[in-house]
């Protein structure tokens, strides 16, 4: 049992209280009645008693020091959460802590609760605060959520409708479960603009090797081998020879075409005495004289020459229609352009070869027409045979590729339409900020699950919670009891209201106004009920 507070210092307005300063107070007995004026310290004095229940020094009084005598030992501040004893406590902090009352408009029924119940729906309103709260936040993330479903509702399906016509030209099925197939590949934004292609007229060629079909022949590739270095030295030594002069026959030597008139008339005149052409005798000497003409040095110049001119010739009439050109019907559709482009090109630099086969011919005239015997320097540029060799090789490269489409059809227009359906796809999900928008979604959901489970368990604290109101409610019978022999009144009692709240009844009406009385009443009723409880 408490004997005395043999001291206190710094609470409230105990600021330096000893017991027995004047020698005149009494110990403690088992029941006590402390009494003053409004002020006095009545409520404070009972707050100490308060930290003895707590076993703390209240917080509103951080550097009290306390002394307190039992029959036992002495209570300080530093061992108050030693002392062992069960504490209880009414007073006007007890009345303001386990009585609140609803705010109303003067005049009007008043509700209230009691006791852990003023807690509760404190916590309750708190409860329903946060639930609204988190109502609010899961609102938020819908949109995002809802924009980014749009994406399996209808964007799939309307992007899948376009690549099956630009793939398959409607012929094949492509849906919203092939783009799909597709998106699994395509994980993350690095790898849709790694499968990007930027080249457009590559994305050409793969949109008509998509549609192309198994229709067209093998094209022939061109190996022809060209002649022209062999023309070239040949004719830059011949241009440069300078036979002997041992019969000479001025005007045979100026004038080729008579030169090559009377050639070929001697073989047929030499057994003839008289000349068919004009008539006259023609002389053994005349016969002889030209007979060495056309057998010395000169002569046989002449004729490398000549037969040289004839080569090159055939070689210039090959080149007329040495490659033929394919019609857009004939190779396949992704390779025509750039067919088309290498073939112009193939046909300008023939153009330029035959032009150089005309310069070998033209300056090979110069050396038959009265230079014979001079030698000449060759003037004209010579032809880069490499560059028509590799226009050729252009052109065949297409050739081959068309040939090697066509050997592994399937493969290769497969092959297209997977690399075209990738590149589709890619620019559809970077188009449409897909990965962006696939982060927040997830991002939302996962705060959805978040908020759900804490909503769950708000919920089920909201019920027990509830589920405890009721409990304190239905302790109402016991409650009227001991505000009845408080007051000694019967006509006075309370109830409980369908949310759960206390009113006071008088005459079995609802009371509008209490009394300071009745309030204190209802308090020590429950502060008795808590004791009932304890049995």
């Amino acid at each position: 049992m408490i004997k005395r507070l043999t001291s206190i210092e710094k609470f409230g307005i105990y600021n330096d209280f000893k017991w027995n300063r004047n020698n005149n107070l009494q110990d403690f007995n088992d029941k006590n009645i402390i009494y003053g004026w409004n002020y006095s310290g009545k409520t404070t004095l009972s707050r100490i008693f308060e930290c003895l229940k707590l076993k703390k020094i209240l917080s509103d009084f951080p550097d009290a020091k306390l002394s307190i005598k039992t029959e036992t030992s002495e209570i300080t501040e530093s061992n108050i959460d030693s002392y062992s004893r069960r504490v209880f406590v009414f007073n006007k902090d007890y009345i303001d802590f386990n009585l609140s009352f609803n705010d109303t408009k003067f005049g009007e029924p008043i509700a209230f609760d009691v006791g852990d119940n003023t807690n509760i729906r404190k916590e309750l309103e708190i409860i329903e605060w946060k639930l609204e709260n988190l109502a609010r936040k899961k609102l938020n993330h819908n949109p995002i959520i809802n924009d980014f479903e749009e994406f399996d509702k209808s964007k799939f399906t309307n992007i899948s409708k376009s690549i099956r016509l630009q793939v398959f030209n409607n012929t094949e099925n492509f849906d919203k479960a092939s783009f799909k197939t597709i998106l699994k590949i395509i994980k993350d934004e690095k790898i849709a603009k790694e499968k990007i292609i930027l080249d457009k007229a590559k994305i050409q060629e793969l949109n008509l090797s998509s549609k192309s079909t198994d229709d067209l022949d093998y094209l022939e590739i061109n190996k022809t081998k060209f002649q022209y270095q062999k023309f070239y030295d040949k004719t830059i030594e011949l241009l440069e020879q300078q036979p002997k002069q041992d019969v000479v026959i001025e005007i045979l030597n100026n004038n080729n075409q008579l030169h090559n008139w009377v050639e070929e008339g001697l073989t047929y005149e030499e057994n003839n005495e008289n000349c068919s052409f004009c008539g006259n005798k023609i002389t053994k000497e005349r016969i002889e004289l030209l007979n060495n003409f056309f057998s010395n040095e000169s002569q046989k110049l002449r004729t490398e020459i000549e037969s040289l001119k004839r080569e090159i010739s055939e070689e210039n009439k090959l080149l007329q229609n040495l490659f033929h050109k394919y019609s857009k019907n004939d190779i396949q559709k992704n390779l025509v352009a750039e067919y088309n482009s290498s073939y112009q090109e193939l046909q300008n630099t023939l153009k330029s070869y035959s032009k150089s086969l005309t310069d070998l011919k033209l300056s090979l005239d110069d050396k038959l027409a009265g230079n014979i015997f001079n030698k000449l320097q060759y003037t004209k540029k010579k032809f880069n045979i490499i560059s028509l060799y590799r226009r050729i090789i252009a052109v065949n490269t297409i050739i081959e590729k068309h040939n090697h489409f066509k050997e592994n059809f399937i493969q290769e227009r497969n092959k297209s339409r997977t690399e075209l359906k990738e590149h589709l796809v890619s620019q559809f999900l970077i188009d449409e900020k897909y990965f962006d928008k696939i982060a927040l979604c997830n991002k939302s959901k996962n705060w959805l699950t978040v908020y759900n489970k804490l909503e769950e368990k708000l919920k089920n604290e909201k019920s027990s919670k509830e589920n405890s109101l009721k409990t304190i409610t239905k302790g109402k019978d016991i409650l009227n009891d001991f505000i009845q022999k408080f007051l000694n009144r019967n006509d006075i009692k309370i109830d409980v209201t369908d949310d759960d709240k206390f009113v006071l009844l008088r005459n079995n009406k609802q009371a509008k106004f209490l009394s300071e009385g009745e309030k204190t009443a209802i308090a020590f009723s429950y502060f008795l009920v808590q004791f009932e409880s304890l049995g």
